[in-house]
């Protein structure tokens, strides 16, 4: 793995720092993208009050349509505001890494893109709520399909995880190489 140099803060007249790229916050804006479109899709169809929360096939809480559409798009938004600046910081910081910035650019996909396992959630949640207030009836219980998206996910983030480590140690040069 890297490390961070503190002998030369700038950077060399031959490097330039890791410049932002739109895959790295990619999936949060698809999801952000997808949240507003079914929000949009379905405004016309949704009744005021809504219901948002199930006890067992019944709703018992509702609440204002415009309220409810606001909680489902703003954590999508808050998501893609905190990739941007999360691969925006690292990307303030990468003139101050001692290699060329490609273990920056290989990890920088995966930390943008990790609040989409939380927005996969968040855009099902929304839709099983659509469906409920539109067709009046809920399609699927929630808890094992959000167990099913995290497990997924962070297997997902493991094997990347592991593969860069890995990829980082062969990197590394032996002690007898030094």
């Amino acid at each position: 793995m890297s490390a961070i140099s503190t002998q030369n803060p700038q950077p060399g007249p031959e490097r330039e720092p890791v410049k932002f790229r739109l895959s790295y916050i990619g999936l949060p804006l698809v999801l952000l993208a997808i949240a507003v479109i079914l929000a949009a899709i379905f405004y016309s169809r949704l009744p005021d009050p809504m219901a948002y929360r199930f006890q067992t096939s019944a709703a018992d809480r509702l609440i204002n349509r415009n309220i409810m559409l606001a909680w489902l798009i703003l954590p999508n938004v808050l998501c893609v505001v905190m990739s941007w600046g999360l691969v925006r910081l690292v990307l303030a910081t990468s003139v101050y890494w001692e290699d060329e910035g490609s273990f920056i650019a290989r990890v920088l996909p995966l930390m943008g893109n990790m609040p989409t396992v939380a927005q996969i959630i968040f855009v099902l949640a929304g839709l099983q709520i659509y469906i409920y207030n539109t067709a009046g009836k809920l399609v699927a219980p929630f808890w094992p399909v959000a167990a099913g998206v995290l497990l997924i996910g962070a297997a997902i983030m493991f094997f990347k995880i592991t593969s860069l480590f890995l990829e980082s140690r062969r990197r590394r040069p032996k002690p007898d190489q030094e």
